[in-house]
């Protein structure tokens, strides 16, 4: 395994940082970002996780997630050119390779602490936040779609019901004569030991509302 100097761990934080702030998140959208981060999280946390595996640390040029989700985004070739991959021809075929060197394998964690995995899992919350946030959105809508419904209805109701009292009459003044006359009855309220649903006492002629005459 070859050896490598010893790594400055604050200047590489600063460079992965850099990295994420002024190219990836400044440039990519979020969804376009997310899915940056989760193919770097799969690459890096599989060498991570089988360090002696050699198929892990080799990524064909040629693979299309790769190529799509992070040599052609904004920042994503400079994360993990940073990370230590660098481009080989191995037996004719052009990977991006993470070679085998003692101490590497920390820069890779400190990548994903600090950018791919951290930044991956607070998109990922925000995320379902907002999920959150539109589910009960819309069933605060439903219910208030649901309430105009029943608002409408019963407005309907006491309109079907003011035209039948009017004697089939629409117009709007025959409507306003009866709203009137509930009005009127609920202010004088029941006759001195009178029935409650007795027939209302019989007009004088003179305008609702008005004295009555001795």
């Amino acid at each position: 395994m070859e050896q490598t100097p010893k790594i400055d761990i604050t200047e590489k934080r600063k460079q992965f940082l850099r990295i994420y702030d002024t190219e990836m998140r400044k440039e990519l959208h979020i969804p376009t970002l997310l899915a940056t981060l989760e193919t770097l999280s799969k690459v890096l946390n599989n060498i991570i996780n089988n360090p002696d595996q050699e198929k892990f640390r080799k990524i064909p040029v040629t693979s299309k997630m790769f190529q799509i989700n992070v040599i052609d985004k904004k920042g994503g070739k400079s994360l993990i050119l940073a990370c230590g991959f660098v481009r080989r021809t191995i037996e004719d075929k052009d990977y991006w390779v993470f070679p085998q060197k003692a101490g590497d394998i920390d820069i890779l964690k400190l990548a994903c602490s600090e950018v791919v995995d951290k930044r991956r899992l607070e998109i990922q919350e925000q995320n379902e936040l907002e999920k959150r946030r539109d589910e009960l959105e819309k069933i605060e809508n439903a219910k208030r779609a649901e309430k105009a419904k029943r608002d409408f209805q019963e407005d309907r109701a006491n309109f079907s019901e003011k035209v039948e009292m009017t004697g089939g009459v629409k117009d709007s003044v025959a409507i306003e004569i009866v709203d009137r006359n509930e009005r009127v009855e609920r202010m004088r309220g029941p006759p001195p030991g009178g029935n409650l649903g007795g027939p209302p006492p019989p007009a004088t002629g003179h305008v609702l509302g008005g004295d009555d005459e001795e």
